[in-house]
């Protein structure tokens, strides 16, 4: 048990690197609550602290984020060097998305009977199209919302974030950049089955309900990883790479208190 309390607390330790005589003396407080009838446990405090330490660093730029203290209920991080209003505090505790679907009602040479037709983008980042019956219309940039309701329908995710392990890495494309993931064991096994199970099907990447990918699957795909494709700008693989390798936050949480010093 001894063993167990000492890992966490140099966990917690590390992600309060950055107290020192060189750190800025002025900057943000925030203390977030756990929304949680019961204590939360080792594991999911040093999850919840560096997911706000990451998020912290990337999505506001702030240098040497860190955690000052906690409870069983509560976590107080400091944001040295920036007043930082508290409605974008609120991103620190947003929760992201990203998911993997077999697009099954898509038309594929094998099953061309299918309701829905789609249309390819030309370059990266560009929009999918969409036709279905009635020669309904979905653009994926301008009905996000639609290709989820309709294209997507019922369907359960073959992949969410919760399977890939948060080491994410830049690649650059041939027509623009991509993001490489590894998936935990369960990640793993899911993606081989289903790429061994599906040749010649789409497999539709989503981040934050928008479609950002849908590739052919061409064969089995073993070794435990994939490339993320379909971003145009690198600064937009890179928010997913910082949101990837921040974890996820393994308990609601809300803000209770904000101070600048």
């Amino acid at each position: 048990m001894r063993k167990c309390f000492a890992a966490v607390f140099a966990c917690i330790a590390i992600l309060a690197q950055g107290c020192s005589e060189f750190e800025p003396r002025h900057g943000t407080k925030v203390t977030f609550a756990f929304e949680t009838s019961k204590p939360i446990t080792r594991a999911q405090l040093a999850a919840a602290s560096r997911y706000l330490v990451a998020r912290g660093r990337h999505l506001l730029d702030v240098k040497g984020p860190r955690v000052d203290g906690y409870t069983a209920y509560s976590l107080t991080l400091l944001l040295p060097g920036k007043r930082i209003p508290k409605s974008e505090l609120a991103k620190l505790i947003q929760p992201f998305s990203i998911e993997l679907y077999h697009l099954a009602n898509v038309a594929t040479k094998a099953h061309p009977n299918r309701p829905w037709k789609i249309t390819i983008p030309s370059e990266s980042g560009g929009a999918y199209l969409f036709v279905g019956p009635n020669a309904r219309l979905i653009d994926s940039k301008k009905d996000p919302a639609q290709v989820r309701d309709e294209i997507l329908g019922n369907a359960k995710p073959i992949i969410t974030g919760r399977d890939i392990l948060p080491n994410a890495a830049l690649r650059e494309s041939r027509n623009g950049w991509a993001v490489l993931v590894r998936f935990r064991k369960r990640g793993a096994e899911a993606f081989f089955a289903f790429t061994r199970a599906n040749p010649g099907e789409y497999l539709a990447v989503f981040y934050n309900g928008r479609l950002i990918s849908a590739p052919i699957i061409k064969q089995a795909i073993s070794g435990g990883e994939a490339l993320i494709t379909g971003f145009a700008k690198q600064d937009d693989a890179v928010a997913v790479i910082s949101d990837l390798n921040a974890g996820y936050l393994p308990v609601k949480m809300k803000i209770t208190g904000v101070t600048y010093y």
